[in-house]
């Protein structure tokens, strides 16, 4: 294609770019008008940022929040009034063009999201030039090239490439708190976790979750998994150690509080307690949570990114365990893949608005060690103490490991925003399951007091 060839294209794109642009503030003006929708819930998907300055469109939109910021209903008559005081040249004519484009909740999410994903692609546009010109000079460096490519795409698929004004983001934390929109933390579903935690897991939040094998790295994460969900939230397990179906029967013994074992020994046990087990049906077919077992094949930190995109409203994220991601990185050394995954599964948090929970092994040292968990504990632990912001271990004496029912504590060792702290519990092994307990005070106990800070 030549180069003439490439403008032209590139004019009948931006030409629908504007279309599409124009479809989503006539129907969020359309909406508002008409109190089908609200001004919020269009620019949340499209913020006004991205639209092409200087258009009509982005000047109705902009006037629209004006409007909002001051505290003045939205009518053909104050967006009149206000769009003559910021746009002398605005042909008033075009507010009642609105009405030609349905303002329903739906057509307004459909359009902004078509206004930004074009947006985004349109950002982009000077990146693949360079690479078109890269190509040019340098056509045999396949690895430049590719490399260039993988910036866009990661451009892409993190959306904004704009920067936000200091005054802008002050404003909606102003108007979220006067309207009593402000979001707490997703509660683990344990009164005194969320305690020590200020409140719970916030959005954006990569958690680690750490512990030396025994102490149920897997079944407390698969508590707090079930305890998320039952609040409404859709829920992503990624399980890289354990069956999907070994998973559920845990979530079957903790809920139906029968003993997992049951489950290996056979039919015959499970003849006596199938009431139990049928009585929870409904439980488990209502729960939004979703298993991806993939201890068979490569699992990457990109595919984990992408099978979390693909669940529409996704609230949190559990990934078991770091150490069996696979990298992408091949010829790096394990420190550097480690790096460079939890660095994407950060990312992934950040893109999605969402928390997401981490497990990871701890270095064989602490197992022989009389002492509490340290940061420095996590195995390859340099990336991994830097990208989380909350960093929980699960203790217990290693002379409790081979009890039923064990005293557990959970550390958190790293709290970004939260603090550290920790928070007491039971591990009832039989049933899977971590239930709150008082601090057991022992002279045992008291003399390892603050190690881990």
């Amino acid at each position: 294609m030549t180069d003439k060839q490439l403008i032209n294209e590139d004019i009948k794109l931006n030409e629908k770019r504007l279309e599409n642009e124009e479809n989503f503030i006539n129907a969020l003006l359309c909406g508002v008008l008409c109190k089908t929708a609200k001004l919020e819930d269009g620019f949340a998907i499209c913020p006004l940022q991205f639209l092409q300055k200087g258009t009509d469109t982005y000047k109705l939109g902009h006037t629209m929040l004006e409007l909002d910021k001051a505290g003045i209903e939205i009518t053909t008559d104050t967006m009149a009034d206000k769009i003559k005081q910021l746009y002398k040249d605005f042909d008033i004519a075009k507010i009642g063009e609105v009405f030609s484009v349905y303002g329903n909740e739906d057509a307004i999410k459909h359009f902004a999201k078509m206004a930004f994903r074009e947006a985004i692609k349109r950002q982009a546009l000077p990146e693949v030039y360079t690479i078109l010109k890269e190509c040019k000079t340098y056509g045999e460096n396949i690895d430049t090239i590719e490399k260039l490519l993988g910036q866009v795409k990661n451009n892409l698929e993190q959306g904004s490439v704009s920067n936000a004004c200091v005054g802008a983001i002050y404003n909606t934390i102003l108007a979220d708190i006067l309207s009593n929109k402000v979001q707490k933390p997703l509660s683990t579903g344990y009164k005194k976790l969320d305690s020590v935690l200020k409140g719970g897991f916030a959005k954006g939040e990569l958690i680690v979750l750490a512990a030396r094998p025994g102490c149920g790295k897997t079944a407390f994460a698969t508590c707090l998994a079930c305890n998320i969900a039952e609040q409404g939230k859709q829920v992503l397990f990624i399980s890289r150690e354990v069956k999907d179906i070994s998973l559920v029967q845990r979530m079957i013994a903790r809920r139906a509080k029968i003993d997992n074992r049951y489950f290996r020994e056979g039919a015959d046990h499970l003849r006596k307690i199938k009431d139990r087990i049928a009585g929870e049906q409904a439980y488990f077919e209502n729960l939004p949570l979703q298993i991806v077992e993939k201890s068979t094949v490569p699992m990457t930190a990109k595919e984990v990114r992408r099978i979390a995109r693909s669940i529409k409203n996704i609230g949190f994220v559990v990934i078991d365990y770091l150490q069996l991601l696979n990298s992408e990185e091949k010829n790096q050394n394990r420190e550097r893949q480690i790096a460079e995954m939890t660095r994407e599964l950060k990312q992934l948090a950040l893109d999605l608005d969402i928390p997401v929970l981490l497990l990871s092994q701890l270095n064989r040292s602490i197992e022989n060690a009389n002492r509490l968990p340290q940061l420095s504990d996590l195995r390859e632990s340099g990336a991994i103490e830097q990208d989380a912001d909350i960093v929980i271990f699960i203790h217990t004496d290693k002379a409790d490991l081979s009890q039923q029912v064990t005293y557990t504590e959970m550390i958190v060792a790293k709290g970004r925003s939260s603090g550290t702290g920790i928070a007491y519990f039971q591990f009832e092994k039989p049933f899977s399951n971590f239930i709150e307990t008082e601090k057991r005070i022992t002279e045992q106990k008291e003399e390892k007091t603050g190690l881990f800070f």
